[in-house]
């Protein structure tokens, strides 16, 4: 009886193989995104606040230069950041995440303003001009990275924590086909790992999320 159930688990083992080998292949055979210069350097707060900026519509009523155009006013100066939060909160609502708790609306409130004011305010006029010219596949990648909360156990470019191991150099340590296998099933690659899957994330999503990882490399000397 042993030796049968060893067989059997064998062999559930073998299909759950091929078939995560047969994803990964689908998954990879998806048209490639355009790639993007190294983004290492760039905070990840700092491109998924651009992004955050884009998908609240804060465009609608402002600009990011420091002239008014039309009837949209610059946000450059933001005035005290009190005025900031509350100007958020009553102007939109979260887009990060859906929650229904109120305590939960709040801290994503609070990690979206954290977001834009990462963008707007603490990014330079050469930071600026970086991200405004990465492809829209990185700005979606590290928006996710953002909604997904990845940046709580990882560090990448000096935010986050280091629970687990660092993002800045990932995308020169592992192959792209890796990378996917880590977010769908992150046993096959580490069978000890606290990392839960991603499995839940569409084939879109998961291939703009690895766009952006590809990204992050150090430079070699």
């Amino acid at each position: 009886m042993k030796a049968h159930k060893t067989i059997k688990v064998r062999r559930l083992c073998n299909m759950k193989h091929l078939f995560l080998g047969l994803y990964l292949l689908s998954i990879s055979s998806i048209a490639a995104h355009p790639q993007a210069a190294d983004s290492v350097a760039l905070p990840n707060s700092k491109i998924a606040g651009r992004m955050l900026f884009m998908e609240k519509k804060c465009t609608a009523c402002h600009t990011m230069t420091d002239q008014k155009e039309g009837k949209r006013t610059p946000v450059i100066n933001l005035g005290e950041p009190d005025w900031f939060e509350e100007h958020i909160a009553e102007n939109s609502k979260i887009v990060l995440r859906q929650e229904k708790r109120k305590r939960r609306i709040a801290r994503v409130a609070r990690i979206e303003n954290n977001l834009l004011q990462s963008w707007i305010s603490r990014s330079s006029p050469l930071e600026k001009k970086k991200i405004e010219a990465l492809p829209e596949n990185i700005f979606k990648g590290a928006y996710m990275v953002a909604r997904h909360k990845c940046l709580s156990c990882h560090p990448l470019a000096g935010e986050g924590t280091d629970d687990a191991p660092e993002l800045d150099n990932i995308g020169n340590e592992h192959t792209r086909k890796w990378l996917l296998q880590k977010l769908i099933d992150p046993e096959a690659t580490e069978p000890d790992t606290e990392m839960k899957s991603y499995d839940f994330l569409s084939k879109e999503q998961l291939n703009l999320l690895v766009d952006y990882l590809m990204t992050l490399k150090k430079p070699v000397n």
